[in-house]
C-alpha cells in the first residue's frame, strides 16, 4: 500500500527535478521528438538500476540465501544505492513527462 505522505514528498522532488532541468535546459521540450528522447534515456537508466537490482537480489542475495550465509552488507549496500539511483531516475522521468506537459518551444507545435 502506498503511504501518501511519501508520494506528496515523491512529487515534491519530481516538481524540485523540474525546476532544475528549467534552469538548465528551459521550460519546455523543443518537439515531441526531443521529449520522447529525453524520456526514453530516463526510462532506460531506470531500466539499468532495475536490471543491476534483479542481477543482485537474484543471483547474489539468493546464493547467500540458498547457503545460509548472512554475510550480506556488501550486497545489501549495492541494492541500496542501485535502489535509490532507480528511484532517481524515475523521479526525472516524472519530472520530463511534467516539463512535456507544458507543451513545446517549437512554433510548429504550439497551440
Amino acid at each position: 500500500m502506498n503511504n501518501p505522505q511519501i508520494l506528496k514528498a515523491l512529487e515534491s522532488l519530481a516538481k524540485k527535478e523540474y525546476e532544475n532541468a528549467i534552469e538548465k535546459f528551459g521550460a519546455k521540450h523543443n518537439s515531441p521528438h526531443e521529449a520522447y528522447a529525453v524520456m526514453r534515456e530516463e526510462l532506460e537508466e531506470a531500466e539499468n538500476e532495475i536490471e543491476k537490482l534483479n542481477i543482485l537480489i537474484n543471483t547474489q542475495f539468493w546464493q547467500c540465501v540458498k547457503f545460509d550465509d548472512t554475510d550480506t552488507e556488501n550486497i545489501m549496500d549495492l541494492i541500496y544505492k542501485y535502489a535509490i539511483n532507480g528511484a532517481y531516475e524515475c523521479l526525472q522521468l516524472a519530472a520530463m513527462a511534467h516539463k512535456t506537459q507544458k507543451g513545446y518551444e517549437a512554433e510548429y507545435y504550439k497551440k
